[in-house]
């Protein structure tokens, strides 16, 4: 009678034991499977998000930068043409003006692309076709528009 009460006893906690030991050990896993799944996919929504994000901005504040540099350099031109024919104290003002704004703008611009700049060959290559397409077009509408108004 002792016999059979300590094996059926020892029978009942070994199972007891390994049910429980087994049934942790799957949810555990389980769990540590759905937080890695859920992490790795938090990180690369996260990282696909700000990559897109950067690029982005990045060719916006280029094609800025660029679009703002080509009509500055067009309107200094036709600036410094007509102070030429102005008073020389008109001159002056203008020229210092326009001289300090283009150096802020400058320096500012500069910083920016610097800072920002991740991607750099996809985004110059990019950028250097726009800004061919573009300083053909606009130059040439810029220029028409303006002579017509002047």
């Amino acid at each position: 009678y002792l016999t059979k009460t300590i094996v059926n006893y020892a029978i009942v906690s070994i199972v007891t034991y390994l049910t429980k030991t087994i049934v942790n050990y799957a949810i555990v896993s389980i769990v540590t499977y759905l937080t890695k799944t859920i992490v790795n996919y938090a990180i690369v929504s996260i990282v696909t998000y700000l990559t897109k994000t950067i690029v982005s901005y990045t060719i916006v504040n280029i094609v800025t930068f660029l679009t703002k540099t080509i009509v500055n350099y067009i309107i200094v031109n036709i600036v410094t043409y007509l102070t030429k024919t102005f008073a020389k104290y008109a001159t002056v003002n203008i020229v210092t003006y326009l001289t300090k704004t283009i150096v802020d703008y400058a320096i500012v611009s500069i910083v920016t692309y610097v800072t920002k700049t991740i991607v750099s060959y996809t985004i110059v290559s990019i950028v250097t076709y726009l800004t061919k397409t573009f300083a053909k077009y606009a130059t040439v509408n810029i220029v028409t528009y303006l002579t017509k108004t002047i």
